[in-house]
């Protein structure tokens, strides 16, 4: 019987992400070089955009932090062998959790409402996922399509919360009432100037620490043990006691 053997530290962590990317490059420049567009023009838009100066790097850290969480909510389930296709407006009930925090908290210094902003964000998003991880484990539906239509869901509810609940009196546009300067998170532009009016913040930093985190999670606790043997084999779990629908 032949046993798997684990990929070098080097090809795991280096070769195969280059190769992906690598690979995106030559089928992306094959579509782009199908409807007559020149590949390494195309290549250089996006390159230079992306890094070529202060400001375009500052952007590609923002939308980065959103993708890093999104990344994480579908590779946790995916390790449990389900498929969470629902990031999207689990981030939106999340947005919910945080404004709703800051609302009445505005004007307290953002360094103290930080760690409320997470509490907030992650306790309305997890919950927004609870329902359908409710709905899989008790009743048998499909995780997959009760998260896309969970997706569906958020949006015309988010808007009639923002525009009949927290819109402010004579306001006409779908907004909540502003946030204090001195409650929100600082953006990486006041500390260093080389990007620009780039949006990115300090929740960058966030993001990159719920990485390593993650990893311990799935990888050095119990709790991830018991999801991944789930992942890979949901009988033999069973059998060895451990709490599927859990």
């Amino acid at each position: 019987m032949s046993t798997r053997v684990p990929l070098p530290l080097w090809v795991d962590v280096a070769l195969l992400p280059l190769l992906n990317v690598l690979l995106a490059f030559i089928i992306g420049g094959l579509i782009v070089l199908a409807v007559g567009q020149n590949p390494l023009e195309a290549l250089n838009i996006m390159l230079t955009g992306a890094f070529g100066s202060g400001r375009g790097f500052g952007y590609t850290l923002y939308y980065t932090t959103d993708f890093i969480f999104a990344g994480l909510a579908v590779s946790l389930a995916y390790h449990a062998g389900m498929f969470n296709i629902g990031p999207e407006g689990q981030a939106y009930l999340g947005g919910l959790g945080v404004i709703l925090i800051a609302l009445p908290l505005n004007g307290m210094h953002w360094a103290l409402m930080f760690p409320l902003f997470i509490i907030g964000g992650a306790a309305f998003g997890a919950l927004w996922a609870l329902i359908p991880g409710v709905l899989q484990a008790k009743r048998g539906s499909h995780i997959v399509i009760t998260t896309i239509l969970f997706n569906l869901i958020a949006t015309p509810l988010m808007n009639f919360i923002i525009s009949r609940i927290l819109r402010p009196a004579g306001v006409q546009s779908d907004e909540s009432a502003p946030i204090e300067m001195i409650s929100r998170i600082p953006r990486l532009r006041d500390f260093i100037p080389f990007f620009g009016s780039a949006p990115a913040n300090l929740t960058i930093f966030v993001a990159i620490g719920t990485l390593v985190g993650f990893y311990w999670l799935v990888w050095r606790s119990k709790f991830g043990y018991a999801m991944r043997a789930l992942g890979h084999n949901p009988t033999a779990t069973r059998y060895a006691g451990i709490s599927i629908s859990r």
